[in-house]
């Protein structure tokens, strides 16, 4: 998938992905945001309440991150 994806971009942008194993998630992101300009992460759909008071993954990578970083979520569908 994320070589199907990085084909619809042009051909002078250049994309690294990588599949990391790591039991601290969100260290492991983190560190890997020093060797990118940009680090795209998918929000968690974890229930409001929860995200309020543990927090997410995507949000303290976002925080502490050396690059820029973009977060994103999918809209919600319309019932």
């Amino acid at each position: 998938m994320l070589r199907e994806s990085a084909t619809i971009l042009p051909e002078d942008v250049d994309v690294d992905t990588a599949i990391l194993r790591n039991d601290h998630v969100g260290g492991a992101i983190t560190d890997e945001t020093a060797k990118h300009d940009l680090t795209i992460l998918g929000a968690t759909r974890a229930p409001f309440l929860r995200r309020k008071l543990v927090g997410s993954i995507a949000e303290g990578v976002g925080r502490s991150a050396a690059s820029e970083v973009i977060i994103v979520r999918r809209a919600l569908e319309e019932r």
